[in-house]
């Protein structure tokens, strides 16, 4: 992953209503889901090549506070592509826009239909 960039944002809400809200936006965007870890709300996926991009890889790990959820969600350039001086700032930005989706669907704004899925590809995460 290249120039990851971490984006963290509290929700009211239980962890597990925020991370289906996670999986929802990404099974229903231009999204490909690399691993799923349901019983540890972390979940990894990418996005694919564009005009303006050459992608990005996403890791995200949604962690239940005392007051609600934690979102935590770290974008990075796909490894292989060539480097650019802006590309953190573009990692940035992708991942606000994950945010702001998670965001809408916790809210009530919009909605993203969850199909079922089960763990897997948790090695990932350092897991076996």
């Amino acid at each position: 992953m290249q120039k990851p960039k971490l984006t963290t944002a509290p929700f009211t809400q239980p962890a597990p209503e925020v991370f289906e809200a996670v999986l929802g936006v990404v099974q229903n965007g231009k999204f490909t889901l690399a691993a799923l870890d349901n019983e540890r709300h972390r979940i990894a996926f990418s996005s694919g090549k564009t005009a303006l991009s050459w992608g990005h890889d996403y890791l995200v790990e949604v962690a239940q506070g005392a007051t609600g959820a934690e979102l935590s969600l770290v974008c990075g350039g796909v490894d292989g592509a060539p480097a650019a001086l802006m590309d953190g700032w573009k990692n940035g930005k992708a991942a606000g826009k994950v945010v702001a989706a998670v965001n809408d669907v916790v809210n009530g704004v919009t909605t993203a239909h969850v199909t079922p899925t089960e763990s897997f590809g948790v090695e990932i995460f350092g897991q076996a």
